[in-house]
C-alpha cells in the first residue's frame, strides 16, 4: 500500500476537475435548452465519489509518504497541481448548490481558503527557488491563476465585492505575466515532453473563466468580456492547427487536462450565446464532444487502474 501511495500523484485531482467540470457545463446547457436528461447529475455523482476517494488517498500519502509529497512540492512542474485540490473543492461546492446550500458554502469557503494559501505558497516558491529553468515552464503554471479566477464565478455575493476583485485582479495580473513567458518558451526552446502535451489545452481555460468572472463583477457583457472570450476562442482554434501533437502521444493521467479547459470554454460559449445566438449550436457540439472525451477517458483510466498500469512512471518529467 505504501508503494502505491508513493506513486499516487497530486495531479490526479485533475480527474475531479474534469468530471465535475463536464457536470456543470452539461447542467448549464440543459437549463438553457430546457432539457432535463439527468446527465449532469450522473456526472456529478461520479465526480463527488472520485473526489472522496482521491482526497482520502492523498491524505494518507501525506501521512505515510510525506517525503514523496515534499518531492512533488519541490518539483517545478508538479507543484502547480497542488492548486487542483482547492479547485476541486470549489467545483464540488458549486455542484452541491442545487442539493445543499449550507454544505456547498462550507466547501466553497474551504476551497477559497486553500486557493489563497496555495497561490501565495506556489508563487513564493517560484521566486524563492534557484534551480528552475525556462524548459520547466508549461501551461500547468496557469492552474493557480485559474483557481483565483473561479472565486468571483462560484463565490459571487458570498464574499464582499472587493474580495472578488482581489482574486480577479491577482489572477489577471499573473495571466498577463505568464502568457508571454510561456509563448516564448514554446517557440524558442525544446518542445514539451509527451506527457505534458495535453496541458496545451489549459491555454483555453484562463480567458474563458475570466470572461465569466468579469461579467459577475460588472453585470455587463461589455468589450472586456468579449475580449476575454475571443482570446479563448482564438486558442481553441489554434489548438486545432496543433491537433497532430495530440495523436502522437500515449495515454497518461495528463490526458485529463483535455476536460476542464473544454468545460470552461463550453460554459463561456453558452454564456456568450446571449449576445451571439449562433454560438448555441456551436456549444451543442462542444458539449457532445466534452461528454464523449470524458467518458472515453474515464473508461481508459479504469482499465489502466485495473491492469495496475495507471501510476507507473508518474513522477513528472523535467
Amino acid at each position: 500500500m505504501k508503494n502505491f501511495l508513493k506513486n499516487f500523484p497530486v495531479s490526479i485531482f485533475s480527474i475531479v476537475m474534469g468530471i465535475v467540470g463536464v457536470s456543470l457545463a452539461t447542467e448549464m446547457a440543459q437549463n438553457v435548452f430546457q432539457k432535463n436528461l439527468w446527465i449532469n447529475r450522473a456526472w456529478f455523482g461520479i465526480g463527488f465519489c472520485v473526489f472522496i476517494i482521491i482526497f482520502l488517498l492523498y491524505l494518507m500519502k501525506m501521512i505515510f509518504a510525506f517525503k514523496e509529497v515534499k518531492e512533488e512540492f519541490l518539483n517545478p512542474i508538479s507543484i502547480n497541481f497542488f492548486s487542483t485540490i482547492s479547485i476541486s473543492f470549489l467545483l464540488i461546492g458549486q455542484g452541491f448548490r442545487t442539493f445543499s446550500g449550507t454544505f456547498a458554502l462550507i466547501l466553497i469557503f474551504i476551497g477559497t481558503f486553500l486557493q489563497l494559501l496555495f497561490s501565495f505558497i506556489i508563487i513564493s516558491q517560484w521566486i524563492r527557488q534557484t534551480k528552475y529553468e525556462i524548459h520547466h515552464m508549461n501551461p500547468s503554471w496557469f492552474i493557480p491563476v485559474v483557481g483565483n479566477l473561479l472565486i468571483p464565478v462560484f463565490a459571487h455575493q458570498i464574499f464582499p465585492v472587493y474580495v472578488e476583485w482581489f482574486f480577479f485582479s491577482s489572477a489577471t495580473l499573473f495571466y498577463i505575466i505568464l502568457l508571454p513567458i510561456l509563448i516564448y518558451r514554446l517557440i524558442f526552446h525544446h518542445p514539451l515532453v509527451d506527457k505534458l502535451v495535453p496541458t496545451l489545452l489549459i491555454f483555453i481555460a484562463p480567458a474563458s473563466i475570466a470572461a465569466l468572472a468579469y461579467y459577475q463583477l460588472t453585470g455587463q457583457r461589455n468589450p472586456t468580456v468579449v475580449f476575454f472570450y475571443c482570446s479563448a476562442f482564438f486558442f481553441f482554434i489554434l489548438l486545432f492547427f496543433l491537433i497532430d501533437f495530440f495523436f502522437k502521444i500515449k495515454f497518461d493521467l495528463s490526458w485529463w487536462a483535455y476536460t476542464f479547459p473544454l468545460a470552461a470554454f463550453s460554459i463561456s460559449t453558452l454564456f456568450m450565446s446571449g449576445v451571439w445566438s449562433f454560438l448555441r449550436w456551436f456549444d451543442i457540439g462542444l458539449i457532445i464532444l466534452l461528454n464523449l472525451i470524458t467518458l472515453g477517458l474515464l473508461v481508459v483510466t479504469l482499465i489502466k487502474l485495473i491492469d495496475g498500469k495507471l501510476f507507473i512512471n508518474q513522477k513528472t518529467g523535467e
